[in-house]
């Protein structure tokens, strides 16, 4: 086969060959050198070119097209815009080959055959199509993929190992076990894919798509994902520890015994998420949107969740210890069993909240709204509920002994059988209030408006009076 007066055969000698839209439609040059060659809108679609020498060759806008270049040396090649649809390139040698805006749609293989530290000598793929090719195991560290197309690529336990991969479509990718540490994925579109076991820790996913994406068991320590949509992911033991999240959106996603740990979550949306068994200690949560997400038995120690948003939230079992709440609105909230100990709750609003068998000892509750909520059996041993609203507030067999009341405000609460031993209530308003049975030995009722409450049974031995007489 003769083609511009060269011969076309296995092992040709091609060395800066004029093959300019040249048809080599299913021709064999296995082994064949053409090195620097010019095959600029060439047709090589089902072509032999295995391990033939095509370093710094022109194939800008050729046709590849199922061609075989296992093993060929591609070095600096251009591949501008080139078709590679179904290319077989299995240890093919790409180092400073452009393949820019090249079509790679279900390549068999590409990588890089060694470790490559300059940049000038990396392969180009910006904007490459890439679209189900199988990429399972390939070295891509450190490549420019700059808006490439991986659309149900497979990419498992590829290599991306700070690769370049802003506004990239990964959408239904599938990435388990790869290594994306210190990748910058800035706006890339990972919709649907598979991240299971990927290594993200340090990686760049600032303004990504990953709705729906699957990420059990990934591994995003440090990652920077603000303003990230991660609405509808599976996070299921996902390691987020030190994560930065500010802003993004969580709604919906699946975080069940995720790691969260010292995470910045700050005005990020988690809205309907499933925090079940979650470690959230030490993150940060000011403002961050939890309506009617599910913490339970979720651990917020140390979080500062300083105007968090928590309505309708199921916090059983959780463990706040030393978080803060100042400020946070609960309204409505499951926080059965939880751990309020020692808590700042100023002015926060536990409206309707159920905070049934709740620990609040020693709890700052200063100016907080606790209308309608169900208190029953909590202790509030020495909480400090100064000015504290609780207007309908269930509080039977509620223990308050030693707690501060001053200025709150009971009226129509039920204090049935409660424990206010040395409770100091002065200037409380218990207008209406069922205190039938209730302790209040020794308790400070100075000025406590108790009009219409109910008393019956109640021990008030040593209660200091509001006419400031000592009950006898």
């Amino acid at each position: 086969m003769e083609v511009n007066g060269y011969k076309i055969e296995p092992r040709a000698n091609l060395v800066g060959a004029n093959l300019v839209g040249a048809n080599l439609s299913g021709a064999n040059l296995e082994g064949a050198n053409l090195e620097g060659a010019n095959l600029v809108g060439a047709n090589l679609t089902d072509a032999n070119l295995i391990r033939a020498n095509l370093t710094g060759a022109n194939l800008r806008n050729a046709n590849l097209t199922n061609t075989k270049l296992g093993w060929a040396n591609l070095t600096g090649a251009n591949l501008r815009n080139a078709n590679l649809t179904n290319t077989k390139l299995s240890c093919a040698d790409l180092t400073a080959a452009n393949l820019t805006n090249a079509n790679l749609t279900g390549v068999e293989y590409l990588g890089l055959t060694r470790i490559i530290d300059e940049d000038s000598l990396r392969p180009n793929l910006t904007g490459a199509n890439l679209t189900d090719a199988n990429l399972s195991g390939a070295n891509l560290s450190s490549l420019d993929l700059t808006e490439a197309k991986f659309v149900g690529a497979n990419l498992t336990n590829a290599n991306l190992h700070w690769a370049n991969l802003t506004g990239a479509n990964l959408t239904d990718a599938d990435l388990d076990g790869a290594n994306l540490t210190g990748a910058n994925l800035r706006n890339a579109n990972l919709h649907g894919a598979n991240l299971t076991d990927a290594d993200w820790s340090g990686a760049n996913l600032h303004g990504a798509n990953l709705h729906g994406a699957d990420l059990t068991d990934a591994n995003l320590q440090g990652a920077n994902l603000t303003n990230t949509n991660l609405g509808g992911t599976n996070l299921f033991k996902a390691n987020l520890t030190n994560a930065n999240l500010t802003g993004a959106n969580l709604a919906n996603a699946n975080l069940s015994s995720t790691n969260l740990g010292f995470a910045d979550l700050t005005h990020a949306h988690l809205d309907g998420a499933n925090l079940t068994n979650a470690n959230l200690s030490g993150a940060h949560l000011g403002g961050a949107n939890l309506t009617n997400a599910n913490l339970t038995g979720a651990d917020l120690t140390y979080a500062d969740l300083p105007h968090a948003h928590l309505g309708g939230a199921n916090l059983r079992n959780a463990n706040l210890t030393h978080a803060n709440l100042t400020h946070a609105n609960l309204t409505h909230a499951d926080l059965t069993y939880a751990n309020l100990s020692s808590l700042d709750l100023t002015e926060a609003k536990f409206v309707g909240a159920n905070l049934t068998d709740a620990d609040l000892t020693d709890a700052n509750l200063q100016g907080a709204n606790l209308t309608g909520a169900n208190l029953c059996n909590a202790n509030l041993t020495n909480a400090n509920l100064t000015n504290a609203n609780l207007t309908g507030a269930n509080l039977f067999e509620a223990n308050l002994g030693g707690a501060n009341l001053r200025g709150a405000n009971l009226r129509g609460a039920n204090l049935d059988f409660a424990d206010l031993t040395a409770a100091d209530l002065t200037d409380a308003n218990l207008r209406g209030a069922n205190l039938r049975g209730a302790n209040q030995r020794g308790a400070h009722l100075d000025n406590t408006d108790l009009i219409d409450a109910h008393l019956t049974k109640a021990n008030l031995q040593g209660a200091i009076m509001p006419d400031g007489t000592i009950h006898e």
